[in-house]
């Protein structure tokens, strides 16, 4: 009798941890994977799932999708006028995750015109498992009832991103929405003018002096793989492809200068694409950046003039952009 008292005690402090754990996890939704107003979310959410879910639930709105990592975010694909294309960057995106996406899209009946595939020296570097169990990176495709009760649901409700949420609304940080415009045009927002107003203080600052090291291990040829696939895809559906390089702060390029400079060699044996890397006027120059991470909204701009020929307001300098031919053998 004693025994079956013990159990019964034990099973509902069980049922009670449980439900204690799930209802702060769904009250919070750090990642944003519950909600759908996201007025009140706090930090990023995760935007491959929340991006991907919104373009399935809207998908006559768009018909081209700018793909990349956090720094394309500054990239304002609304210049672009005879398409409407909507910028799907998500946190550390790279070409296995882009290839997920479009396969999810065109499963679920999203037509797509063309796609920007815009390049970083990490591509080439960071393993997608590393994102398997990462919930701010992800996929959708991953995330089906069960997989969000175990990652989002059941997890440990006093981990550092549910205790940096609490941080933010207490302090009444701003809401993720100012920082980024989800429900348009996908941009990030930037700083810009608080950058040229306070420039003569902000050069000097730490944070170009600190290049941001992504290595986790030389994937060249597994991620040239992946972008051949995502190449073959889009041409069995008719998809238009333009590929790029980002640019990249000079002192972060230098740290793995050699696979970057590989990843080009093998990627030109496949397609053409446009290289805004490298040693140039704007990755050697820090006002054109944020930190030595990504690049500012005025370069985005660069970028857009040189790929589209269009005029976005900025002057280009000539050796910002390099148009690299595919090799015909």
């Amino acid at each position: 009798m004693r025994e079956k008292t013990y159990f019964r005690v034990l099973l509902a402090l069980v049922a009670g941890m449980l439900t204690f754990t799930a209802l702060i996890n769904y009250r919070l939704d750090a990642y944003g994977i519950f909600r759908s107003d996201y007025e009140k979310q706090v930090l990023e959410p995760n935007k491959n799932y929340v991006k991907t879910k919104y373009v399935l639930d809207n998908k006559e709105k768009y018909q081209s999708f700018l793909f990349g990592s956090s720094k394309v975010g500054h990239i304002e694909t609304d210049f672009i006028e005879e398409t409407s294309l909507y910028n799907m960057c998500y946190s550390e995106g790279i070409p296995a995750d882009w290839l997920d996406t479009i396969q999810t899209f065109l499963k679920n009946g999203v037509q797509i015109d063309m796609v920007l595939l815009g390049l970083d020296e990490f591509s080439f570097t960071i393993d997608p498992e590393s994102h398997a169990h990462d919930l701010l990176r992800l996929r959708y495709s991953q995330l089906d009832w069960f997989q969000k009760m175990k990652y989002y649901i059941l997890k440990n409700p006093f981990d550092v991103y549910n205790f940096r949420t609490v941080q933010s609304m207490i302090r009444q940080d701003p809401y993720y929405l100012m920082l980024d415009d989800l429900w348009n045009t996908g941009i990030t927002y930037g700083n810009d003018e608080y950058v040229e107003a306070n420039w003569e203080t902000i050069k000097n600052s730490p944070a170009y002096n600190k290049p941001i090291d992504f290595y986790q291990k030389d994937r060249v040829d597994e991620t040239i793989e992946d972008i051949r696939q995502i190449l073959n895809l889009c041409r069995e559906n008719k998809i238009e492809v333009i590929l790029f390089f980002n640019p990249v702060h000079h002192a972060t390029y230098a740290l793995h200068e050699d696979i970057t400079n590989k990843a080009k060699e093998q990627l030109m044996e496949i397609t053409s694409y446009w290289d805004f890397s490298g040693y140039n006027s704007i990755t050697t120059d820090n006002f054109y950046w944020y930190e030595t991470s990504h690049f500012r909204h005025n370069v985005g701009r660069m970028m857009l003039e040189r790929i589209f020929a269009l005029d976005c307001g900025v002057p280009i300098p000539d050796d910002f952009g390099v148009y690299v031919e595919q090799i015909e053998y």
